[in-house]
């Protein structure tokens, strides 16, 4: 173990606040989400025994064992303890169960010590269904599914020392952020996501390191036992999501107003990063930036509203998560390890794999049928000169991957590799220009990856429909429409 690092988890110690309880808002209008915690704090519940295996998905962990939630209160610092700790109490779907629990005294390097209660009980055989625990004093709740993906927090030693001083507690604070994305996860209902993303977070284990240049601590590479770890290290040099570890570095610094890792930038940068764990990938890559559209448009292109609006587009506005980011994440429901969504060797590599086989396109003008239009598509390449964020483009003279006439229905079929899933990974595209011609007159349109990769998740993998009135496509250099 790399120096510096003890453990905090398997005695869930707490910082203890003033005997207000609840929590209490910090007036932050950057993020109103910040609130110090106060009283007898429950910083997480956490269960054993862990399997070791990393594929052992939480949906299909069924071997009987035991659920061990343990949680520790401590006192104010320095003073001796003088609530009653029989008022804990634990809830197993609802229902009150009576753990045993005893006194223990731990003491730190520093010379101080707590007693805690720890709380030990409520058995249960894993199996596919969800049960809620419920831990909670008159101070305090913990509520954690049983199913939920398990989070090893790592956290740099000044970064925990900073937040216990702003929260009360910076682990407390950690876990009110996996709720409130819970909530979000759940509330992202649509249509084909009825019940909202299904997944869910739980904090399982702490350990508190010290910066170590720019090694990461061991248990950033290899943490059996847990799903993911994140380490929060506020201007530290691990950053984003990392595979194959299943690792996130959440190091935001940002500048005034959005300063640090709990302005509500970098509070969403992290919830960005756990949707990357669950195998949804950046939006803002599908943007067609200044210059890749020359000969069509001038300026950048941007998203349209459905995707522009998403925490994957963007962590930097008010968080969303739309349909495409629901259904893809229950694609992945319970699996811990999926790996890469742009690998089309791996199962859950959806990116450039599910595609529908064509699009049946259907072309109208005016209201009736656009007849002997001349339709011709290309998928987009990397182009030099584009910022990384939105790499991709169409060169004005380049030949188009295919090209077809519309019939007398105004229907037309854009077949083949659309997005170049049979070639290199350089040479796949993650969107689709489609250029119609009627009258002498051009008009284009854009049919993104994320669209295809939604029509398949659906049910349309051999093909899908799109209908388009020519009316409303772009004009070449023209404007954007308000209601694109």
């Amino acid at each position: 173990m790399a120096r510096g690092v003890r453990w905090l988890g398997l005695l869930l110690l707490a910082c203890a606040g003033a005997a207000t309880a609840g929590e209490k808002p910090l007036g932050d209008a950057e993020n109103p989400r910040n609130v110090r915690f106060e009283g007898r704090i429950l910083p997480y519940a956490t269960q054993f025994p862990r399997s070791a295996d990393p594929d052992d998905a939480p949906s299909s962990r069924r071997s009987a064992v035991w659920f061990v939630p343990q949680v520790a209160v401590a006192e104010k610092l320095g003073e001796a303890p003088v609530a009653d700790v029989r008022d804990l109490e634990w809830r197993f779907d609802g229902r009150v169960r009576l753990p045993q629990w005893r006194l223990r005294r731990i003491g730190l390097p520093s010379g101080l010590t707590f007693d805690v209660a720890v709380m030990f009980g409520m058995p249960w055989t894993r199996e596919e269904a969800r049960h809620h625990v419920v831990a909670s004093t008159p101070d305090d709740r913990c509520d954690v599914a049983t199913d939920a993906f398990r989070v090893l927090l790592l956290v740099e030693r000044a970064s925990l020392r900073a937040g216990d001083e702003r929260f009360g507690s910076f682990v407390r604070r950690f876990r009110k952020s996996l709720d409130d994305l819970n909530a979000l996860l759940a509330t992202s209902v649509h249509g084909s996501a009825p019940r909202g993303i299904e997944d869910r977070f739980r904090l399982d284990a702490v350990l508190v390191y010290d910066r170590p240049g720019s090694k990461p601590p061991p248990e950033f590479l290899s943490h059996p036992g847990f799903d993911v770890a994140i380490a929060c290290d506020e201007g530290g040099p691990l950053a984003g999501f990392s595979l194959p570890e299943s690792s996130i570095g959440h190091n935001f610094s940002g500048s005034p107003p959005h300063a640090g890792l709990w302005s509500s930038w970098g509070e969403q940068a992290l919830w960005h990063e756990l949707l990357h764990f669950r195998g949804v990938q950046d939006f803002y890559l599908y943007e067609a930036a200044d210059g890749a559209l020359p000969g069509r448009w001038k300026g950048k292109l941007p998203l349209p509203h459905r995707y522009a609006i998403d925490l994957m587009a963007s962590p930097y506005q008010p968080p969303a998560l739309g349909e495409y980011a629901a259904v893809m994440a229950n694609v992945r429901r319970g699996v811990a390890r999926v790996g890469a969504c742009e690998d089309t060797a791996n199962k859950f590599g959806t990116m450039w794999s599910w595609i529908p086989a064509r699009i049946d396109l259907e072309l109208t003008k005016a209201g009736a049928p656009l007849a002997a239009a001349r339709v011709r598509w290309w998928r987009s390449l990397a182009r030099p000169g584009l910022p990384s964020e939105a790499p991709e483009g169409v060169a004005a003279d380049r030949v188009p991957d295919g090209e077809t006439t519309t019939d007398d229905a105004g229907k037309a079929v854009l077949a083949g590799d659309l997005l170049g899933r049979a070639h290199p990974p350089a040479e796949r595209g993650r969107w689709l220009l489609v250029e119609v011609e009627a009258g002498g007159e051009r008009r284009f349109e854009i049919v993104y990856g994320l669209d295809l990769n939604l029509a398949y998740a659906k049910g349309d993998k051999y093909g899908t429909p799109i209908r388009w009135s020519f009316d409303d496509l772009l004009r070449l250099d023209g404007t954007l429409p308000a209601a694109r």
